[in-house]
């Protein structure tokens, strides 16, 4: 299905469209298109099909799953967006109750959280330092890449450069105490943007890291 922007846009499968799509727009800033079940929010575009998919869940320890994993929105403010998120009912997975920092990308980085809807998609919510304000007319507002958990950041990356992708920044490389090192980059064609990453010092599964997350015209 064409679009008129964001000709590529993620695809969920759900049991529930109608009503998956009443919650992006009840909970998150989204409206509904002229088409059934494909809702937007500025730059973000999302269909919901019916079909019963279930999220792989966690991976055995010193594993990770790879592909699609989660679509990220962006917003100016991550303190009154986490707070919006906890008046809907929305409990983001936040060990110290805080906004978590991604150091590094887009120069400065950027703050975020996550959670997991109703119906099984893994949601993040981000705040880049570099540029906190994008001309945004709501609190969460467009988006800013789908996260793609890979086997190999090279090889992925040039497997996307071959479908006409390019590197938002350098790849980067952050640490942290519970997943160890992380190698990153951000690549964009048109509005669309995937975050690719590999957790270096753990072992790829192999398997599918959403059930229900697909990204039509993209080979990864």
């Amino acid at each position: 299905m064409t679009m008129e922007r964001n000709l590529v846009h993620p695809v969920i499968r759900v049991a529930d469209p109608d009503a998956a799509a009443g919650w992006m727009r009840e909970n998150l800033f989204f409206r509904q298109t002229e088409i059934p079940n494909v809702v937007e929010n500025g730059t973000c575009r999302l269909e919901f099909v019916r079909e019963a998919a279930q999220p792989w869940g966690c991976a055995a320890p010193g594993q990770y799953h790879t592909g699609p994993e989660h679509v990220a929105l962006r917003t100016g403010d991550i303190r009154a967006a986490l707070e919006h998120c906890r008046s809907r009912g929305i409990e983001p997975n936040l060990p110290d109750g805080q906004a978590r920092f991604n150091p590094k990308v887009y120069g400065g980085g950027e703050y975020y959280f996550n959670f997991m809807t109703p119906f099984g998609l893994l949601i993040e919510i981000s705040q880049r330092l570099d540029q906190p304000h994008y001309g945004e007319t709501a609190l969460i507002q467009g988006l800013d890449h789908i996260g793609v958990p890979s086997e190999n950041l090279e090889v992925r990356m040039k497997e996307l450069t071959g479908q006409g992708f390019g590197e938002e920044f350098a790849p980067v490389h952050n640490y942290n105490d519970q997943e160890g090192n992380i190698l990153c980059c951000m690549m964009r064609r048109e509005d669309l943007i995937l975050e690719v990453y590999q957790f270096a010092d753990m072992t790829p599964s192999g398997r599918a890291a959403s059930g229900c997350l697909t990204l039509p015209g993209v080979r990864l």
